[in-house]
């Protein structure tokens, strides 16, 4: 699970990578990379945990930043649509 949790980090910081846009979509891949990244930062922090409530408080947290993450992935789904139509409309306003 650690080295998913990584791969899932690093993937999401290529995509952050590319995102190319306006304050929007730069915002919501920010939020993302913090959430993946925190998320693959506090499972490997679970795996060295002192005690086992300790354990519990940190995947608790992974799992807060797990569904935080995924709220982000579809936040920045839609922003890409909307920032798209922008584009599209003001494009069609210059006509």
């Amino acid at each position: 699970m650690s080295a998913r949790t990584r791969s899932f980090a690093l993937q999401v910081l290529r995509l952050c990578g590319e995102l190319h846009g306006d304050y929007v979509v730069e915002h919501v891949g920010k939020q993302l990379l913090r959430a993946a990244s925190s998320l693959a930062a506090n499972f490997r922090a679970a795996c060295h945990a002192k005690s086992s409530p300790d354990c519990f408080s940190k995947l608790k947290m992974c799992e807060e930043k797990s569904v935080v993450a995924c709220f982000w992935l579809e936040a920045n789904e839609i922003a890409a649509i909307i920032s798209a139509s922008c584009v599209t409309a003001r494009a069609r306003l210059k006509k």
